[in-house]
Parts: C-alpha cells; structure tokens; sequence
C-alpha cells in the first residue's frame, strides 16, 4: 500500500521492498506527506526510475537563516501541485545528517 502519488508511487513502494522505515504525515494539508529514513542517491534514482522531470529532488541547510535551522532533503512532486488533487513529498535525511548509518537508496554513492 502507498501513500504518494501516482508519479511517487514507484519510489515509494521500492523504499519500503528495502525496508526502510517509512511514516505518514497527517494530516497533509495538500495531499500525503511520508519520511522515509534513508538518504537519496539521486543519480542512482534518475538512472533506476522513469521518474518525470516534475519529480525534484532537493537538499536544503540555511544555519544563517536561524540557528535552529535542521538539514533537510525532499523528492517532491510538481506535477501535483493543484489542492484539489493530491500532492505529494517524500521527506528524506539529508546526507550530512547526524545518523550516517542511515541506509542510502537506491544504492549508496
């Protein structure tokens, strides 16, 4: 069972084959919203997946923005961006996260 949109959803379903520990955010004010605890090795991800070029991955760390500011990584889906239909983002570590032990998908750098 997925959570994620269609254009997700064969992401979401190899992450949790693997394994990874996966949790559902609710209530999504857009549509579903998962973490997954695993870090993205987004060149294996584009090579492995027929992912749409609406399917962004991104990394963000602003700590001159607040020093409370977290790393944070994301695969977000553009193509659905509309409230009234579901959108959705994978919540992912960042790769300089605290927990290295983290596993990496689809495969480690």
């Amino acid at each position: 069972m997925t959570a994620s949109c269609i254009h997700l959803q064969p992401v979401e379903r190899a992450i949790r084959k693997a394994r990874i520990d996966v949790h559902l955010f609710d209530p999504p004010r857009y549509g579903p919203i998962i973490r997954a605890e695993c870090h993205i090795n987004e060149a294996a991800l584009r090579r492995d997946f027929s992912l749409p070029a609406s399917i962004v991955y991104r990394e963000e760390y602003r700590p001159e923005v607040s020093d409370r500011e977290e790393p944070h990584a994301n695969l977000c889906c553009r193509e659905c961006p509309d409230p009234d239909s579901p959108r959705c983002n994978i919540l992912v570590v960042h790769p300089i996260d605290k927990f290295p032990e983290r596993p990496w998908f689809p495969s480690p750098p």
